[in-house]
């Protein structure tokens, strides 16, 4: 729990890559969103860089059916698909869903989202 090892109103900024997707439960975010309000301080910065359903990772998800495809860096990256495939699915249909509102919920305004390949960056600030 990262409310345990810092303060409250501790912390400037909080960077979550790929972790989100790992959670297995709205409940799981919201306790991780609350805990990062917990150790913000306010005007504070919360950044996720997640997987995101975009074109280029719909893409690699079906070249991952495919093993003429598994080759130099996308042998690595298509095997990681297969293995992931039901964690990314429930991410992709729970949290996307609802990550605006399970943000806004937990104290924070979403200033800025941005695609990157097969990823979403959000900037959120603690209100």
């Amino acid at each position: 729990d990262i409310a345990k090892h810092w303060g409250p109103s501790s912390l400037d900024v909080v960077i979550v890559s790929c972790l989100m997707h790992h959670m297995t439960s709205i409940q799981e975010w919201e306790n991780f969103l609350s805990a990062c309000n917990i150790v913000l301080k306010k005007g504070g910065i919360l950044l996720f860089r997640e997987p995101a359903p975009t074109l280029i990772i719909r893409f690699l998800h079906w070249m991952s059916r495919y093993k003429i495809f598994y080759f130099g860096f996308f042998k690595v990256r298509l095997e990681s698909f297969i293995e992931e495939d039901s964690i990314l699915q429930h991410f992709f249909k729970h949290w996307f869903k609802s990550y605006k509102e399970l943000i806004n919920r937990n104290g924070f305004k979403i200033n800025k989202e941005v695609n990157w390949f097969v990823h979403r960056i959000t900037v959120c600030e603690k209100q």
